[in-house]
């Protein structure tokens, strides 16, 4: 090692030692700003990880880099974040955020998702990025302006690959034996399939999403009720709100603009042999007088409704109305449900509300 690049390291390993507090604020500040883009953007994420380099791992770079460092701030992979998301195609979306909001360093940054088709090794997005002239004009950015973050950016499968591929102990075609390269390659390839047939089930579900209203409205007899489908009805039947409004209108109680426990809702229609949307709809609008009644009698104004609530009270009604039963109301607890501790007198104070409501219905 030369005097003058002995020189150079030293002072940079010295540089960075005084400076290991600022440059963790650098680290959690930007991972910060990041998380707040991606929320601001409605991006969900699986993960994101920080760290600021270690010192051996600086030195070693350091050595094998020759002359290329001069400062420490010439060394762009100290900060090192790492955003894990959900599907392939999410990587381009995460980038056009950290283009529009970063200056990206092109010459360091590499694309590894361009791999030659007959390259090994899975992919993911590296991305320099340092605060732009616009951020760094402002006071809690300016002392940041000449340091540098990688940002790699990969799906959870490609993170998969590459967490798998480092507990094997092979990282690259060149290091593989040359009898287990077809094995290697037909994981990666299988990987990698999943990744675009996930990207594909998404698309094809929202464009089911967005098909539901009219579907609901035209043919409701063949649409099965499962999560969308549920939810598509609740947010958009005048049945439903004319009964819900009704509700809240008895009782005073706040409306919560989204459905709640979607997910129990659906396990209950088994139990009434519930199929379709019309199914639905049509016990609903033969129901809605009692199912108003009961729940404005249920209800106290202190409890919060969610979208959906008729729904809860039509199962009331179905399963009270089969003979008033203790062990009816307690299989339909039961049925579809993980927690019943904290349901355990639900059931007999159900059906003394219910036997209390029916007296008073009689004598009116």
């Amino acid at each position: 090692m030369t005097k003058s690049k002995q020189s150079n390291k030293e002072l940079i390993l010295s540089d960075f030692n005084t400076r290991k507090e600022f440059l963790q604020q650098f680290c959690q500040k930007t991972e910060r700003l990041i998380k707040e883009l991606l929320i601001e953007n409605s991006i969900s994420i699986h993960q994101i990880s920080v760290r600021v380099k270690a010192e051996d791992s600086l030195s070693r770079k350091i050595d094998k880099k020759g002359d290329k460092y001069k400062i420490l701030s010439d060394i762009t992979d100290i900060i090192g974040i790492r955003i894990i998301v959900y599907l392939e195609n999410e990587v381009d979306i995460v980038a056009s955020i950290l283009d529009k909001e970063f200056k990206v360093d092109r010459e360091n940054s590499i694309d590894k998702r361009n791999l030659k088709i007959d390259s090994f090794g899975y992919k993911s997005l590296h991305y320099v990025i340092g605060y732009n002239d616009e951020r760094c004009a402002l006071t809690e950015y300016k002392k940041y302006a000449d340091f540098k973050a990688e940002i790699q950016i990969r799906s959870v499968l490609q993170h998969a690959w590459a967490e798998i591929e480092h507990d094997i102990g092979y990282k690259g075609d060149k290091e593989i034996p040359e009898q287990y390269k077809r094995t290697f390659h037909r994981v990666a390839a299988l990987l990698e399939t999943a990744d675009l047939e996930f990207v594909r089930l998404k698309k094809e579900l929202r464009e089911y999403e967005k098909e539901l209203p009219k579907e609901i409205e035209k043919r409701p007899d063949t649409v099965r009720i499962d999560k969308a489908s549920l939810k598509s009805y609740l947010y958009n039947s005048t049945l439903v709100k004319k009964i819900e409004a009704s509700i809240i209108q008895n009782t005073g109680a706040p409306i919560e603009q989204e459905v709640d426990n979607c997910e129990f809702i659906i396990s209950k229609f088994d139990f009434f042999k519930i199929e379709t949307i019309k199914d639905l709809d049509d016990l609903l609008n033969s129901k809605k007088k009692i199912i108003i009644d009961f729940a404005s009698f249920f209800i106290n104004n202190s409890r919060i409704i969610p979208i959906g609530i008729s729904v809860f009270y039509l199962f009331y009604i179905l399963v009270l109305e089969e003979g008033e039963s203790i062990d009816k109301i307690n299989e339909y607890i039961a049925f579809g449900s993980k927690n019943l501790t904290t349901r355990k007198n639900f059931a007999k104070d159900l059906l003394d509300k219910y036997k209390i409501f029916k007296q008073q219905q009689t004598s009116k």
